[in-house]
């Protein structure tokens, strides 16, 4: 079976949904094609990426595929309202 998972965020984000859409995308693919459509780091994230339309990866038995998105850090949206 192929499984799309949509999620904004996705490790390296550390945000709680991340880590859960990575523990979900784990179980699964040992037995499903995998696909992640999320954004690009922007949840105090440990890596930085340029801007591009999409940005394609392979992370364990999974295809990541990160949509170009802000990437303003979590604790500057606050200041831009």
């Amino acid at each position: 079976m192929r499984i799309l998972l949509l999620n904004l965020y996705y490790p390296p984000d550390t945000s709680a949904t991340a880590k859960m859409a990575h523990s979900v995308v784990d179980t699964i693919s040992r037995s499903h094609d995998v696909t992640v459509l999320c954004g690009r780091p922007s949840y105090d994230p440990t890596e930085r990426r340029s801007w591009r339309p999409y940005q394609t990866e392979i992370a364990g038995r999974a295809r990541i595929i990160r949509a170009g998105s802000t990437d303003f850090p979590r604790l500057d949206m606050k200041n831009a309202c």
